[in-house]
């Protein structure tokens, strides 16, 4: 995450983290809604087993 914000979109993929904007909407209706509801119930099942 260091220059991220300074590549430019039109540049070839530099490895397997880039992802263009057309396949990213893709994922989030999948891989990446999936992966956030995990984190979220993970995260509040900690935080009801500390009350």
């Amino acid at each position: 995450m260091e220059k991220r914000n300074e590549t430019p979109r039109d540049s070839p993929p530099e490895g397997k983290d880039f992802i263009p904007p057309g396949r990213f909407s893709l994922l989030m209706s999948t891989k990446a809604k999936l992966l956030i509801a995990l984190v979220a119930l993970v995260l509040v099942y900690k935080f009801v087993l500390k009350e």
